[in-house]
């Protein structure tokens, strides 16, 4: 069987056994399969590609097809360290739904400034109008990057595919089935590739092929090794394949030879034998393609800080804040992971633990501490204002108090007590009530109002004026009463000026009487 594309190689590679399974709505026609988590080996400083699939199988054939659209491509670049794909896949008739996956671009290297992209395969229907059966492609380029420096691609810079078009230039010809096309970028100052890529050109709906003579090449699978220096390492990997059962191979011949070197990150390696066609006696060419993955050394020099602060102390409520926990590494991106998480609602006393985490989610370090809520505010109370109330009898009055509430930045129902009851009776004159809040800590807090009962001191009744005849020069004696009503006990003592019994001399005169601030005595 024929090897496929790095890109088909890297599909099979990259996702894990995990699977999310999600079953559509009734009719139960679609099972849904995301990958759990899709794993990169690094390429160069810009990350690498990344190939993923999420399927769609329809259980009943009269289903519609699904549509599946991708937050970020596959066959996209992705930057080092853990980034999210979401694929929203659109059933007809059915809600949308959507699942998301990680995927993770793992050491990264600063090498391999130079990146290749090749086109996504083509797909064609089999031309069988004049001569063989196969299709003519014309041949889409690949694109070439240089991501470090001024991005700027050197003048010698060259492309070669393989198989190419003719000097003249136009269509290449493709037999039936699946054909792997290899590209690669040489400096023009030497044979050996700067970098490689392949894609596929399928010819599909030809008549069956009965000539079992066609040499095949299978490539290795991919081969990962760790540095053995800054820059790379020497690298062993088996010889392709060749299935030639009549012989006519002519050459075999791979863009990279084992026991070379190769540079940290991923190299893709491109095999193709080269064979004679017997009745056209024209040179065809298969190839096949595999990765060679150099994993970079990490450096010697590499320093992991991670500062944690002393035991904090948080007046309530206790809503942790952005701890003051700093971490870096002098090496690789890292990110910092606290538990609990800053903005938690939390109460006395616990512990938060601070991870510094690389990009592939390994622990470089960790520090705890411990976080502690205290509560030294005093409640608020909040007390009415002064109740003035007219007694109509002089008797205590039955006064409805209103209810005395208070809050607290931490106990949500702080203890109210008063020194009266909310329906108490008051007597004449002012009396202070206090009120006084205590919270779950036992922070307290005080206020006080006044109940004023008004008793009214009563009225003065006096005699209607008074006309006497004079019997002697030296006057007359006059008496007189005076009266209080509807006043309030005790009675108090009515002084009269001039008072009652008093001589008056010939004439007009005006009597004033008023209460006495003092009571009557017993």
């Amino acid at each position: 069987m024929k090897a496929k594309t790095s890109a088909a190689f890297f599909v099979a590679l990259l996702f894990f056994a995990t699977q999310l399974s999600l079953r559509a709505q009734t009719p139960d026609c679609y099972v849904i399969q995301c990958p759990s988590k899709v794993l990169a080996p690094c390429e160069g400083v810009y990350g690498a590609h990344a190939w993923f699939s999420v399927t769609v199988s329809n259980l009943c054939p009269a289903a519609p097809s699904p549509t599946v659209i991708y937050s970020v491509p596959p066959g996209s670049v992705f930057p080092p360290g853990t980034n999210v794909v979401c694929a929203f896949i659109q059933i007809p008739g059915l809600p949308a739904q959507q699942c998301c996956f990680e995927v993770i671009v793992d050491g990264c290297c600063p090498t391999n400034c130079l990146d290749l992209i090749c086109p996504s395969n083509v797909v064609l229907a089999c031309q069988t109008a004049a001569g063989a059966p196969g299709a003519f492609v014309d041949l889409p380029k690949p694109q070439v990057t240089n991501h470090c420096g001024d991005h700027l691609l050197p003048a010698t810079l060259q492309v070669r595919c393989t198989p190419q078009a003719s000097a003249a230039g136009g269509a290449v010809f493709f037999p039936p089935g699946t054909n792997t096309v290899v590209c690669c970028i040489t400096d023009g100052t030497t044979t050996a590739p700067l970098k490689c890529c392949c894609f596929q050109v399928i010819v599909a709906g030809c008549p069956p092929i009965t000539d079992q003579c066609q040499p095949q090449i299978l490539c290795p699978r991919e081969t990962q090794v760790s540095c053995t220096g800054p820059d790379g390492a020497i690298v062993f990997f088996p010889p392709p394949q060749v299935l030639d059962p009549c012989g006519l191979a002519v050459a075999t011949n791979c863009t990279h030879v084992s026991g070379t070197f190769f540079p940290n990150g991923k190299t893709t390696v491109a095999c193709c034998v080269t064979w004679k066609n017997p009745t056209t006696g024209l040179l065809a060419t298969e190839c096949c393609c595999f990765d060679v993955v150099v994993r970079c050394c990490p450096p010697t020099n590499c320093v992991t800080r991670l500062i944690c602060p002393t035991n904090l102390v948080l007046e309530c409520p206790g809503i942790t804040p952005n701890y003051p926990v700093f971490g870096s590494n002098n090496c690789e991106p890292t990110k910092l992971v606290c538990d609990p998480p800053p903005g938690t609602a939390i109460s006395g006393s616990i512990t938060v633990c601070c991870k510094l985490l690389n990009s592939s989610g390994i622990v470089l370090t960790q520090c705890c501490f411990n976080v502690t809520v205290v509560d030294t505010t005093p409640p608020v109370l909040n007390c009415p204002q002064d109740i003035t109330v007219v007694s109509p009898d002089c008797q205590p009055v039955a006064v409805q108090l209103p209810i005395v509430t208070a809050t607290d930045n931490c106990d949500p129902n702080p203890m109210v007590k008063c020194t009266a009851l909310s329906t108490a009776l008051f007597p004449c004159g002012t009396t202070t009530i206090t009120c006084t809040a205590v919270d779950a800590s036992g922070n307290t807090t005080n206020c006080s109002f006044n109940v004023i009962v008004i008793c009214r001191p009563g009225e003065i009744v006096c005699p209607p004026d008074m006309l006497f005849t004079c019997v002697s020069p030296t006057g007359v004696v006059v008496n007189y009463s005076v009266t209080v009503t509807n006043g309030c006990p005790p009675v108090t003592a009515i002084v009269c000026v001039p008072p009652s019994g008093s001589v008056f001399l010939p004439g007009s005169y005006v009597v004033c009487c008023t209460n006495s601030p003092s009571p009557i005595p017993d």
